[in-house]
């Protein structure tokens, strides 16, 4: 008997728990229909202009009321915008806190009108904020009503200004852009030589937007930049250091800093497309300002590296040296070892554009260079190509008689591009003299079957008698 009461006892203590465990759990169940939560407050104006000038500015500090879910919880609040009228289903997230309020920046907040939600800058848009809250779990989130709102977005590409002066030939096509890297705050590369004159220009136009001279500057600017004393208030480079110079123009506080650039002279490409070879190194021609470029046939998986020469212990420029800055899609890389880099693009002919001084390297589909030799044997007119090599560097088998002239042409038909006797600089004495007359050719001195090989960049030629 005494068992039996025990055992009834232990059921219905068994039987008390477990129903005040159900009603507990009662107890926490949330109806998020019951719960209007995050309020946002009103803010102080109805609508907003946004503007380059002020992009590194906080908008107004958002607020909200906490949300209340019956019982004390950590929860987190997203901040939402989104055009007005389609209910947040084009919603862009601005932030997310456990805090009830929020600072958004200026620049964020454009970039998620503009290309978030796809708005026109310069004009104002009907938009709505709302705050998400959020609990971890199966618990759904709840809403905020929403609060009105217009803003007008400012254009996020700003234009560049352009410098134009003596070594642009004060033509508009040849202007240097300069990049704007903040409000008001332009920086790029121009090539400056001793006495030049130049100014600053708004628009790629002589007579709308504003010209900044020397004038204009009441800053800082270096002491290279000297007043011309012209009508048209120009800057006149005074130093006797010519060369490319990195140029920043601040025109908030109407000043100027330059630095001097240093790149090489010379720049080679070595690696699995010239076998590793020194003698088969591909030159890339110095386009200006420390740019680089070059046509090449790459094949896929090869692996390859920068030299300043065709030399082992020279100076090298791998994927360590680039890794900052920008490196095309096509090209990977290793920063352990010799760092080289690798294509990993389908094999074909490609130019390549490098510069030295932003790391910056452009891979792009090209078509295969040509290069004519012309002159008295083929009665000046243009046959075929000779056979590519790589570059700028060329071979063919032909026949030349001597007393008779002939130079390269790089385009079948075009005579006014030319390559003469003055572009190549270790010409054989023994087969050919030159320059001659006005248009620098070669004068072939022995008749026979050659083989001749140009590489226009470094400027060598050979000739070998069959």
């Amino acid at each position: 008997m005494k068992k039996l009461v025990k055992f009834s006892l232990v059921f219905l203590l068994f039987f008390f728990t477990f129903s005040c465990g159900d009603d507990i759990v009662e107890k926490v169940t949330v109806d998020v229909s019951e719960i209007t939560g995050g309020a946002v407050a009103n803010l102080l104006s109805p609508s907003y202009v946004l503007t380059y000038a002020n992009a590194n500015n906080n908008f107004e500090t958002i607020s909200w009321e906490a949300t209340d879910y019956g019982y004390a919880t950590s929860i987190t609040y997203t901040l939402q915008i989104a055009v007005a009228g389609n209910n947040f289903a084009d919603a862009e997230d601005l932030t997310t806190t456990t805090e009830l309020f929020a600072e958004v920046n200026i620049e964020d907040l454009n970039d998620a009108l503009v290309e978030g939600l796809s708005l026109t800058p310069e004009v104002s848009a009907a938009l709505q904020l709302r705050v998400v809250s959020s609990l971890s779990g199966e618990i759904a989130d709840v809403y905020s009503d929403p609060v009105d709102v217009n803003i007008t977005p400012y254009d996020p590409d700003i234009p560049p200004i352009y410098l134009i002066g003596d070594l642009q030939g004060w033509n508009l096509d040849n202007a240097v852009a300069l990049q704007s890297i903040a409000p008001l705050i332009y920086t790029g590369f121009a090539d400056f030589d001793t006495d030049v004159l130049f100014r600053f220009f708004e628009l790629l136009d002589w007579v709308t937007g504003e010209q900044w001279g020397f004038s204009y500057f009441t800053g800082d600017i270096p002491d290279e930049f000297g007043d011309s004393g012209d009508g048209d208030s120009n800057f006149q480079f005074t130093s006797l250091v010519a060369g490319t110079y990195a140029i920043t123009v601040d025109l908030n506080t109407k000043s100027i800093e330059i630095e001097k650039q240093l790149f090489p002279s010379s720049l080679y490409i070595i690696g699995d497309d010239q076998a590793w070879s020194l003698d088969d190194a591909l030159a890339l021609r110095h386009v200006g300002g420390g740019v680089f470029e070059a046509i090449e046939t790459l094949g896929n998986g090869n692996w390859w590296r920068f030299f300043e020469t065709p030399s082992w212990g020279g100076t090298q420029w791998n994927y360590n040296t680039f890794i900052d800055g920008t490196i095309d899609p096509d090209l990977s890389g290793t920063t352990a070892g010799d760092a080289n880099f690798q294509f990993i693009g389908t094999t074909g002919i490609y130019k390549i554009t490098v510069s030295t001084l932003d790391l910056t390297i452009d891979i792009e589909p090209a078509q295969m260079p040509t290069m004519y030799r012309v002159g008295g044997d083929n009665g000046w007119t243009f046959g075929e190509s000779m056979t590519w090599i790589r570059g700028e560097k060329f071979t063919e088998v032909t026949e030349l008689t001597a007393g008779n002239e002939w130079r390269f042409f790089p385009t079948s038909g075009v005579w006014g591009f030319t390559r003469d006797y003055n572009a190549f600089k270790n010409v054989d004495p023994t087969l050919w003299s030159g320059p001659n007359g006005g248009d620098a050719n070669f004068l072939n001195l022995v008749t026979g079957t050659y083989r001749i090989t140009i590489d226009v960049v470094p400027g060598i030629i050979t000739g070998e008698l069959q």
